[in-house]
């Protein structure tokens, strides 16, 4: 059993000029668990010490008081301070399930590196936020190729059945980025359907990103129709689309590839070469 004053204790503490001392008393915060330090933690959200920040906003996620919900949504956007990993924050904006919190962490979709949007699109889907959906189907309209599939992990997750075909319709658009983003949406939001779609730009598109997304889309959807037409892509010319062809081969696992892969390894650089031995890593287990 805790004393009486323990958390005025240590809520005082988190002004220590020991950034040590300030990290354990965060600490001790979260694992009493006390409303009354709900306040004192969202100042500390302006120490300038990591791994005093890090407690602070652990503290707060598991008293679980929705009154942090802006003080976090202020550190969540402020991109001076020395947070190791942001999107922890949206991680604890997530489990408070607040809606301003929510509707933060779609808009911290658009920033940040790609690790952090990775991270919150999971959290976006995981927490169930079904009202996010429509802005994260108006993100997919300006959003870039490695943005495009973040954003379509978290509509997956959030159960979309909507967008998928609206992407299968795209890949016959005239512009080449809505093809593009469409084949990258696909890998996270397609299902049966949307193989031989895939298929056919891997095979006939003009633009080597489309065909690259397309083959990426085939491994992520992991259908083995994809196989053929992955091989025959090992030929293709394209800018990134034999490594796109390579790395979904191995995650298809289908030993068919084996001989195709081994004939192409001596004639491309070092980097794909890797690329290759990687993939048959995975199909043989001896990627020598």
């Amino acid at each position: 059993m805790r004393p009486p004053d323990a958390v005025p204790v240590f809520i005082r503490a988190l002004k220590d000029s020991s950034s040590s001392v300030r990290e354990t008393a965060a600490k001790a915060l979260g694992e009493l668990g006390d409303g009354q330090s709900v306040p004192a933690l969202m100042d500390a959200l302006d120490d300038w010490d990591k791994n005093v920040l890090f407690e602070v906003v652990y503290a707060l996620g598991k008293i679980g008081d929705r009154r942090a919900v802006p003080a976090l949504l202020n550190a969540l956007s402020d991109y001076t301070k020395p947070i190791q990993d942001p999107s922890f924050i949206g991680l604890v904006l997530a489990r408070l399930g607040d809606d301003r919190g929510l509707e933060g962490l779609v808009n911290a979709l658009e920033n940040g590196s790609i690790p952090f949007r990775r991270r919150i699109a999971m959290a976006l889907g995981e927490s169930g936020y079904v009202r996010a959906m429509p802005s994260l189907r108006a993100m997919l309209d300006y959003g870039e190729e490695k943005g495009t599939v973040f954003v379509a992990m978290a509509l997956r997750l959030l159960g979309d059945t909507v967008t998928g075909p609206e992407m299968i319709e795209e890949l016959s658009r005239p512009e080449s980025w809505r093809r593009c983003r469409a084949a990258c949406a696909l890998g996270e939001l397609g299902g049966p359907e949307a193989v031989q779609p895939l298929i056919a730009s891997l095979r006939q598109d003009d633009r080597p990103e489309v065909r690259k997304a397309a083959a990426r889309a085939l491994g992520s959807l992991g259908d083995r129709a994809a196989v053929e037409p992955l091989i025959a892509a090992l030929a293709d010319g394209g800018a990134g689309v034999l490594n796109a062809a390579v790395r979904s081969l191995g995650l298809l696992g289908d030993r068919r590839a084996v001989q195709p892969l081994t004939a192409v390894l001596e004639d491309l650089p070092e980097a794909a070469r890797r690329e290759v031995r990687f993939s048959l890593e995975k199909l043989t287990g001896d990627g020598s």
